[in-house]
């Protein structure tokens, strides 16, 4: 499954009423990809992510994304937490420092 993080540009300055730009962002951004097999359009931390199906290709969602007024980039992100946790967990650690010891900590 793939993902396009999304990152937007002065909607970061905003104060109160941030929120509502954001959800104004997430539907155009749901209004552009109709018709687009589209799991879900979502804001998460600072950035939206777009999840898309297996039937949907990049070119596709970038052609309508770049058309999309309020965003600053866009790239596809494609590798999964479960891959990411597994080869975490396969890397070997430095030597010289204790499991789960920070070198500040």
């Amino acid at each position: 499954m793939n993902s396009i993080v999304v990152h937007y540009k002065e909607l970061a300055l905003k104060g109160r009423n941030r929120p509502w730009f954001v959800s104004i962002l997430v539907r155009n951004l749901k209004t552009a990809l109709r018709g687009l097999h589209v799991k879900a359009v979502r804001s998460v931390m600072g950035r939206i992510e777009v999840e898309l199906e297996t039937a949907t290709t990049w070119a596709d969602a970038h052609d309508r994304i770049r058309h999309v007024f309020g965003i600053a980039n866009f790239s596809l992100a494609g590798a999964r937490a479960e891959r990411f946790r597994r080869a975490r967990s396969g890397h070997p650690r430095r030597p010289g420092r204790p499991p789960g010891r920070s070198r500040f900590g």
